[in-house]
């Protein structure tokens, strides 16, 4: 099955909320059951050893087999307003006040119209985190921080893998990703 990214973050409100979000967002605004596009979700696991997740972070990445690519998308393009039974039911209020867009009179818009996939996975990263997602050799890394848009920083991968010095696994100079 071809992966079509990932995104790893550290989710504010657990492991479970996070992702019952994510799963409506992405079945629900962007289609994704339908077009044959799936979430497949790793949590840190003390007995895991291959590409393993620090403890309260969680991975997750979209892939397809036979999925309609021509209906692919991280981005929602259904103007509709988001249901009351999604703010509720499915805690879509947990991305805050300040996620939602506001109208000429400040009233909040409730509703996903060219909102990102990414954007719903910063609204519930721990402030203080990063948010990585990964696509092909190009990471897309997102500092959390609070009540701070902040910025997206794009690395190019291949230049890090050409150019890092590899070390022996146990050599406690070996670079580790989330600084343990």
């Amino acid at each position: 099955m071809p992966s079509l990214g990932s995104y790893c973050f550290k989710p504010k409100h657990g492991p479970e909320i996070a992702e019952k979000i994510i799963e409506r967002f992405v079945n629900k605004f962007l289609n994704y059951d339908d077009e044959g596009f799936y979430l497949h979700w790793r949590r840190h696991d003390p007995r895991v050893r291959y590409r393993p997740i620090p403890e309260g972070w969680v991975e997750f990445y979209i892939d397809t087999e036979n999925g309609n690519m021509d209906a692919f998308s991280e981005t929602c393009y259904w103007e509709n307003e988001v249901e009351a039974n999604d703010l509720t039911e499915h805690f879509f209020a947990l991305l805050g006040e300040d996620f939602w867009a506001a109208d000429d009179d400040g009233k909040p818009i409730i509703s996903f119209y060219e909102r990102e996939l990414f954007e719903v996975v910063q609204a519930l990263a721990e402030p203080g985190t990063r948010v990585v997602s990964f696509d092909e050799r190009m990471a897309f890394v997102h500092e959390v921080s609070r009540g701070d848009v902040g910025e997206t920083q794009h690395v190019d991968l291949l230049n890090y893998a050409l150019t890092v010095d590899l070390k022996k696994k146990d050599d406690p100079r070996q670079l580790t990703l989330f600084g343990r």
